[in-house]
């Protein structure tokens, strides 16, 4: 499969999308690109451990995701693994930032795609379903309500994005977003568009290497199902990805209350321009980026590779032919490729 999509990335390049109009999942300004520590964007976390993580998630959290289970069989897994096949996290669903549903996104396997209308919903090909972006945080107002009503019996709707790294604090993001601003939001939904998910980044409160999501948000405060987390350990001040920021923010991110099933990984696939403290990873760092998700988050709900449009000259995986590949077999659920 690695081959097959080499070959056709170079016409690719020079028509790349780049749909996204927002930061979201993009380098934050929390605590620690604020203070300037190693001005490395906001560090969420994903806190899975395996053995919690292979039970499917509760109704409380956005109803089961049993498919998700099934994406790669224990047999299938544990046989790929003793060949010496390196697995990313395993799920059905695959979500990329700025990637509106058509090729040759739709060709690596994603399957969740970016919208924010409800024509755009209506639109996408067989397979692929909706993560509406909302970005708001003023509750259920009537904004908030004409937004998301033409939604509703759309079978199209997975969830929605109701907010990227909210700032319960209002001093890095501002204005400030009570969580109770998100539940009500998230109370709205479940009440008129049953069976969606609500889906929120997490602002991590501490440092890259020493995450927090203390006094953010959890199920208990916001009713929010799913939880992104978003370290990108590739910077270019570092001699090396850290990539024990992966497990760090997922332990930071279970102490807080995110429950190992809620926690959505998201995976760095960007670099440079009006990023340019971050470094695009290479397929090599890519791949250890997948591996190291896999140990801690191996069964989420969805995963979320950032991003697919470059936002700030950046570049990103629609420009990266050499990262494609690997995104290409992570979301079919096969050996990521490279390494020994």
């Amino acid at each position: 499969m690695a081959g097959a999509m080499l070959a056709g990335m170079e016409a690719f390049v020079a028509s790349a999308a780049s749909a996204c109009s927002s930061d979201r999942g993009g380098p934050g300004s929390g605590p620690d690109a604020a203070v300037g520590d190693s001005g490395s964007p906001a560090a969420d976390s994903s806190g899975t451990t395996p053995d919690a993580a292979l039970e499917p998630t509760s109704d409380a959290y956005g109803g089961t995701q049993d498919g998700a289970l099934d994406t790669v069989s224990e047999e299938g897994a544990a046989g790929e693994a003793s060949a010496g096949c390196s697995l990313g996290p395993q799920t059905l669903l695959h979500y990329t930032s700025g990637w509106a549903g058509d090729n040759p996104g739709l060709s690596l396997g994603f399957n969740l795609a970016d919208v924010s209308s409800a024509s755009a919903a209506s639109a996408l090909p067989a397979g692929v379903q909706a993560l509406v972006w909302l970005g708001l945080c003023n509750g259920a107002d009537s904004t908030f309500v004409s937004i998301v009503q033409p939604f509703i019996g759309n079978s199209n709707v997975y969830g929605f994005y109701v907010m990227d790294e909210p700032d319960p604090t209002g001093q890095f993001h501002p204005p400030a977003c009570p969580a109770a601003n998100l539940k009500a939001e998230a109370d709205w939904i479940h009440a008129n568009v049953p069976g969606a998910k609500t889906f929120i980044i997490l602002m991590n409160m501490g440092s890259d290497d020493a995450p927090s999501y203390d006094m953010t948000y959890n199920p208990t405060n916001s009713d929010i199902d799913l939880y992104g987390l978003d370290p990108y350990p590739c910077q270019v001040a570092y001699t090396s990805c850290h990539y024990a920021q992966l497990a760090a923010s997922v332990a930071a991110a279970r102490s807080w209350g995110i429950p190992d099933s809620a926690m959505v990984p998201v995976y760095q696939a960007f670099g440079g321009g009006g990023y340019a403290q971050w470094r695009l990873p290479t397929p090599d760092e890519e791949r250890t980026i997948l591996i190291t998700w896999a140990s801690v988050t191996p069964r989420p709900p969805f995963d979320y590779a950032y991003a697919w449009a470059s936002q700030l000259g950046d570049t990103a995986l629609g420009q990266s032919p050499q990262l494609q590949p690997i995104f290409a077999a992570q979301n079919a659920g096969t050996c990521v490729p490279g390494g020994d």
